[in-house]
Formats: structure tokens, sequence, C-alpha cells
């Protein structure tokens, strides 16, 4: 059977800056887990200052790149199609991103696609017991999983 490649258009609709979080409130932040760089959700406030990322458009591929504000670094798709805040070259394809609307009414609620495996992203424990990170790794934008982009008056 023929692997099937995802058609995403990426016209991004968000603010430059924002903050992303799920539906249960809990913010995406880059952080360590067993000596590795993730980017994972946990419980806390809109004034933590590591919940701030850029939004970057790239412009020969329509495609976007996310640089965490707290550790200027990319999100980066690499071992077992984790998305780290690690990465550094926008022209390669594991940091370009695609961020689709599904709210139908404005950047509200989106899900993200990595155009380095053309996966959608969810979340899962890295370590067991660990919080929640970022992983691309699923192909279709149904089993997605569903985020809240916030503008933040900060930025």
């Amino acid at each position: 059977m023929a692997s099937k490649k995802a058609v995403v258009e990426c016209p991004c609709p968000c603010p430059e800056v924002v903050a992303i979080r799920r539906k249960d409130g809990k913010y995406l932040i880059p952080g360590i887990i067993d000596n590795r760089p993730y980017l994972f959700f946990i419980e806390t406030t809109k004034d933590d200052p590591r919940i701030l990322f850029e939004i970057r458009k790239h412009h020969h591929s329509g495609f976007v790149c996310l640089k965490s504000i707290y550790v200027q670094k990319f999100w980066y798709r690499t071992y077992g199609e984790w998305i780290i805040p690690d990465g550094c070259d926008e022209c390669n394809m594991d940091t370009q991103l695609c961020i689709v609307d599904i709210s139908n009414s404005g950047p509200e609620f989106v899900v993200i696609y990595n155009r380095g495996n053309n996966k959608f992203c969810t979340c899962r424990s890295a370590v067991p017991g660990s919080p929640e990170c970022l992983i691309a790794n699923q192909d279709g934008q149904e089993r997605a999983l569903v985020l809240e982009v916030v503008h933040h008056p900060q930025a």
C-alpha cells in the first residue's frame, strides 16, 4: 500500500508572537527532560516568559518556522519524530511547519503540520511520568492535537 501524503495549504493566519495552549489550559513551553530539549505542556500563567513563540514566514516555501523567544531556537523535528526547541536553520524542512486553522473564524484553534515528515502534531510523554511533549507522528488532521493560539499582549 502506498503511503498517502497530506495535502496542506499554509496561509498562516496567526499574529507574529503567540502563546500556544491545549484545550485543558496547559501552555507549551521549552524545557529539558532526561537531559534532552523538548516542547512540553504545563500549567503556568500568561506571564511566564517561556510561553512565547515567534512565527516567521518562510518566503520560499509558504510554510512557517516557530522560534522560542525564551531559548532563541526554532522548533525542529528530530529523533523519534519529537518537535524540540533546538533548530538553527529556517531552510531545513524539519523546522518548517504549517499552522492549519480549524476554527473557521480566525486563528483561534489550529493543528500543526511538519513539512519534514509530512505528519501532524500530537503529544505524548517522552519519558514515563514526564509532561506530555509535542511530537509529529499523525498521518491525518483528524487525529492531530487541537491547539489554541493565544495572541500575547506583552509581545
